[in-house]
């Protein structure tokens, strides 16, 4: 039964103390079964802590001749959560942002292709922006001023280049390495922020293997946590988009996409990707648009992609 201790989660597992306790009797499994009047297949299953019945743990304890508490180990279990999430699109968003709110940490990563015509020059210009920035906090008001003049030009390239930082913050627990000469006051820090800078596509999407598919939305707090989640395991199962449109245009058009119905609301037609969504991503007005499809299919509406 999970517990509070501090601020960090605590958990009663059994497993570790009861595979100690029958090693040194000598026990297999098979013999601790038959002495406790269980099925050797419960006795691994108690060990890999995958069950805590008490009647079994009772049944363990009576085998052993000792109490039910000599059995129980307590774990830490570090946590985290989502804070918040903001899809920064200039460089007075992403100065704003840093002075809103101080982390302990910050991560950098891109989310663009390889393949990107512009991709040498956008790492470069990604790397200036963090520049000495893990030296550099708002509340030096000189180094900061000098670091805003400096990164202006390359994040605004980044920017111009059709792309945006999708930001993320977090609370995480961390369980503290034991060392003989350090004695902490406590065995875990709690709560420490941390912000994950992402470089992403403006327009981008995102589909984890077998989930929906996600815009990089701070609207979206269940997109945000999955994301979060693939950043925490550094998974590569996730497939990014440069829009909706692009992830529409795969083979089964709309049907076969997962939508998030937050990030991609359905219009009145059932089309997630909307006109729009469309003029915002080509940059084209809503007339152009029927314009080019008229022109293209003869038809006179534009009632969708698939």
């Amino acid at each position: 039964m999970p517990v509070k201790g501090g601020t960090m989660r605590q958990e009663f597992r059994y497993g570790k103390k009861i595979q100690q306790l029958r090693d040194q009797k000598g026990w297999t499994q098979e013999h601790l079964a038959a002495v406790a009047g269980l099925e050797p297949r419960t006795i691994q299953r108690v060990e890999k802590n995958q069950t805590k019945n008490p009647e079994t743990l009772l049944a363990i304890a009576g085998a052993f001749d000792v109490e039910l508490s000599a059995l129980r180990s307590t774990w830490l279990i570090p946590e985290f959560s989502l804070v918040r999430a903001e899809l920064v699109t200039t460089q007075r968003e992403f100065v704003t942002l840093e002075e809103s709110y101080k982390t302990q940490i910050f991560t950098k990563s891109m989310m663009v292709s390889p393949q990107d015509n512009h991709f040498a020059e956008i790492e470069d210009l990604w790397d200036k922006v963090f520049a000495d920035r893990d030296c550099i906090e708002p509340d030096e008001p000189e180094m900061w001023k000098t670091y805003v003049r400096y990164i202006e030009d390359p994040i605004s390239a980044l920017f111009d280049l059709g792309l945006a930082i999708f930001t993320i913050d977090e609370k995480r627990d961390f369980i503290l390495p034991r060392t003989p000469d350090i004695q902490p006051l406590k065995p875990y820090i709690d709560d420490w922020k941390i912000r994950h800078h992402v470089l992403v596509p403006r327009y981008g999407c995102y589909q984890h293997c077998g989930g929906r598919l996600h815009r990089f939305d701070a609207q979206c707090k269940d997109g945000a946590t999955e994301f979060l989640n693939g950043l925490r395991r550094r998974t590569e199962s996730v497939r990014i988009y440069r829009n909706g449109l692009e992830a529409s245009l795969g083979p089964g058009g709309e049907a076969l996409i997962s939508w998030c119905e937050v990030c991609f609301p359905a219009a009145h037609d059932g089309f997630h990707v909307t006109h729009e969504y469309i003029s915002a991503v080509t940059g084209l007005p809503l007339e152009k648009l029927h314009q080019i499809y008229a022109e293209l299919t003869g038809d006179d509406s534009l009632l969708g992609l698939s």
